[in-house]
């Protein structure tokens, strides 16, 4: 979500750790157009069987989706 204030939130997941787990997103803003498009998203995944608190690195990876 992005604010006419200049900061944003949005979704948030939290794993085992309590460590935060952000959602990113890229986008493009054609001026001619008028129009924002994203472009490449960034997403948590959960890996299984993992204990975060045994390895001391948490349970997600972060996967990259590119739009077309």
């Amino acid at each position: 979500m992005v604010s006419s204030a200049g900061v944003g939130s949005g979704t948030v997941m939290l794993d085992d750790l309590a460590e935060r787990v952000p959602f990113y997103s890229a986008f493009f803003v054609d001026k001619n157009r008028n129009q924002v498009t994203p472009f490449a998203n960034m997403a948590p995944r959960m890996i299984a069987n993992c204990d975060g608190l045994r390895t001391g690195t948490g349970c997600f990876d972060i996967v990259r989706f590119i739009q077309r």
